[in-house]
């Protein structure tokens, strides 16, 4: 059995490096960034490396004693070095370990990302403390490298693993070749927090007042079934209108190109303005119903389940979702939390049905919140796990 070390609150490290750092940052992921301020509220100093650029004031975000360390910082060239060794396949593990993060001391380690978790396995070691692994992308999902063994190998030396929604982590265990092991879940969803003065997004993006708004927020992208959707608009209800907001102005320009043809009536708007968290809220509050579409491609997509940001998000800003029908999203009918579709077709009768009921969506959106998916219950079971899988007493 585990010796338990209760220890006195010092440092963590906790190195965030998901496959597409630009896009899974830091403030688009929750499960992650209400950990990180959970700690710091705990009392943890704690170093957060960051492999995206620095374009989020984070010192906004989370208190003083989380410092952020930019993938510019000298702490870079040394896994810059680790890098080039694996890729020419002359990479040996002990020749480095001891070099990264030169002087640091940390009581336990969290990583996130294929290479996240290969770097905070390093830091891991050095220090002979625990490994908290996150996860949110299936190794099988990603592109083939090198990186899935190390991702491997950290996950069966993390004493614990966490994943946004229980329906992974079987699927999840069997990618990294583990029949067994200590897991926990953190559901990927907001603890929403909005501007002090309240905001007109009909007036800030310039939409007619008589259009009811019905957003989809995040990556425009195949996946998300955005062809589908567009084209869908032409059939809608009147009197609604499609919201898009993506920070990446060139997809959204290239997407918007495409499509006008079908905008004939003004009805589907865009936003390329990079939203602070607060912002996100807003708009996705302000809107009748929000979209969680996604093109079941894989086990990855599947099982997205509490996982999905926009899909959480909606729900904990007590707005209904209109979302693919996916086995892992089935909570969203069971408790009358919007509608889901099998097809593109049936998104028109499914906004009439949400705008028909739109008030008791809403209120069954926030009891769910409340009682169901609130970050602040599972943490609960979460620091529980941690004791139990490492001995160390994160709250």
């Amino acid at each position: 059995m585990l010796q338990e070390r209760l220890i006195e609150k010092r440092n963590i490290a906790f190195v965030h490096y998901p496959h597409y750092p630009e896009h899974a940052r830091v403030d688009t992921m929750p499960f992650v960034s209400n950990t990180i301020k959970k700690l710091a509220d705990a009392g943890w100093k704690i170093d957060l490396y960051l492999w995206e650029n620095p374009s989020i004031d984070y010192s906004i975000m989370f208190p003083k004693n989380v410092h952020l360390h930019y993938q510019n910082d000298k702490w870079i060239p040394i896994v810059d070095s680790v890098l080039v060794r694996i890729s020419k396949k002359k990479y040996k593990e002990n020749t480095y370990r001891y070099r990264f993060c030169s002087g640091k001391k940390y009581d336990c380690v969290f990583g996130l990302g294929q290479i996240g978790a290969f770097v905070a396995r390093l830091i891991s070691k050095r220090n002979n403390t625990p490994l908290i692994l996150f996860n949110d992308e299936f190794p099988s999902a990603l592109p083939e490298s090198n990186w899935k063994i190390h991702e491997k190998k950290s996950a069966q030396t993390a004493r614990l693993i966490v994943v946004p929604d229980e329906s992974r982590i079987k699927f999840l265990l069997d990618d990294y070749g583990l029949n067994n092991h200590p897991w926990a879940v953190l559901p990927n969803v907001s603890q929403l927090k909005l501007p002090d003065k309240k905001i007109d997004w009909h007036e800030k993006l310039n939409i007619p007042k008589h259009l009811a708004l019905c957003l989809h927020a995040g990556s425009i992208g195949d996946f998300a079934m955005i062809s589908e959707l567009m084209t869908s608009v032409i059939s809608w209800p009147e009197n609604t209108a499609l919201v898009l907001n993506d920070r990446n102005k060139s997809n959204l320009e290239r997407m918007k190109k495409i499509y006008e043809p079908l905008n004939r009536q003004d009805r589907i708007f865009w936003n390329a303005d990079s939203l602070s968290d607060e912002m996100l809220n807003s708009l996705v509050s302000y809107c009748k119903l929000n979209f969680g579409l996604y093109r079941n491609t894989s086990p990855n997509i599947e099982y997205i389940g509490f996982s999905s940001g926009k899909i959480m998000r909606s729900i904990a800003a007590g707005v209904p979702v209109i979302a693919s029908d996916l086995v892992s999203l089935q909570f969203i009918k069971e408790h009358k939390l919007g509608v889901l579709v099998q097809n593109p077709i049936e998104i028109p009768d499914a906004i009439s049905t949400i705008l028909h009921g739109n008030e008791n969506y809403k209120q069954n959106c926030k009891v769910f919140y409340e009682n169901v998916c609130s970050f602040d219950k599972y943490w609960i079971s979460f620091c529980k796990k941690v004791h139990s899988a490492t001995g160390v007493m994160i709250d």
